[in-house]
């Protein structure tokens, strides 16, 4: 391979082929680069017109980047030229390129659920499934499994605002998958609710289960859902934006929790309400069966003395004076909880 040092313009920054990360942090490549300079020479390629126009010289050539995209970016952020570059032959081929470009990445680094899922879906273009399969998710830390595969390349559907999440680790990379089957309205709708909330992994993946149920019940577009006054009362109102983001949560999941079981939500409400007029002491706690499957009420009482227990029986006889309090526990206007 020949050397050269390559202007800036001669090199194609915004060629992306062969370029395998996303959301990548460049500080401390950016300290060394403006201490040092770029010591490692970047592999490139000539551009597809220039390889296509024989003739042109490799001296007026434009290059593509296959391996150092990082150290290109960070240079010309700096304004650094020329740079160093290796030049690959003008007939080393797309598949090539990109093996030279995995290859170079694999030792010094992990790649995030996004860049396996580009790595895979650009490698897939020059290999069959099973190649891809067998050989190349075990490169990447992937079991090798083609259901694996396939929500692996899913990845790649989702939205930039998505696309980030699932990089950084905010969104499992299974849920990631789930959503990317969206349209592209209720993965930005999703993706907003994000930026405004801030859950956690587990509650990102509880919203995007309940939504998607709500959704398919009601025959609504996620986006629809989240555009409803309600939502947007959590998300948008001065009162919430006031607040923090984990009461901004709190109340989005309760919200939804009630949209996707409306009946147990009601049984809450009420047992709640019930439970507040018995006016239960702190030794004394009524809890009814999970979920409402049952009419079992359990009642736990902790007493360290017998003028403890004297004063729960108290509270108990006291429960009888107001027997319409009581079958309020039992409401029979309300439906059979969901299961």
């Amino acid at each position: 391979m020949k050397i050269a040092e390559l202007a800036l313009e001669r090199i194609a920054l915004d060629d992306t082929t062969f370029d395998l990360g996303y959301a990548r942090r460049y500080d401390a490549l950016r300290r060394s680069i403006a201490e040092v300079g770029v010591l490692q020479p970047l592999l490139v390629r000539q551009c597809d017109a220039d390889r296509q126009r024989q003739r042109v010289q490799v001296s007026r050539s434009r290059f593509q980047i296959v391996c150092g995209f990082g150290r290109a970016r960070v240079a010309s952020e700096l304004g650094l030229a020329p740079l160093p570059a290796q030049l690959l032959a003008p007939e080393t081929s797309d598949g090539d390129c990109l093996r030279l470009a995995l290859f170079d990445n694999l030792p010094h680094r992990r790649f995030n659920p996004i860049e396996r899922a580009m790595a895979l879906s650009k490698l897939r273009r020059h290999v069959g499934r099973q190649q891809l399969v067998r050989d190349y998710m075990p490169l990447l830390g992937l079991q090798p499994n083609g259901s694996l595969l396939d929500r692996t390349l899913a990845l790649a559907q989702l939205s930039e605002g998505l696309k980030r999440a699932v990089a950084e680790g905010r969104i499992e990379a299974k849920v990631g998958a789930s959503l990317a089957a969206l349209p592209s309205d209720d993965q930005a709708a999703f993706a907003r609710l994000l930026e405004r909330c801030q859950p956690s992994v587990s509650v990102v993946r509880e919203l995007a289960e309940a939504l998607a149920d709500v959704a398919r019940r009601d025959g609504r577009t996620i986006r629809e859902i989240l555009a409803s006054p309600e939502v947007s009362a959590i998300l948008d109102s001065q009162e919430m934006t006031r607040r923090t983001a984990s009461e901004r949560t709190a109340a989005l999941r309760h919200h939804v929790r009630r949209l996707r079981y409306p009946t147990v939500s009601l049984h809450e409400a009420r047992f709640a309400e019930v439970r507040s007029a018995l006016r239960l002491p702190p030794f004394m706690q009524l809890e009814p069966a999970p979920n409402f499957e049952s009419d079992e009420i359990r009642l736990e009482i902790r007493f360290q003395n017998e003028e403890e227990l004297r004063r729960s029986a108290a509270v108990l006889a006291g429960w009888f004076d107001d027997p319409s309090l009581l079958k309020r526990l039992w409401p029979s206007d309300i439906g059979p909880a969901e299961q």
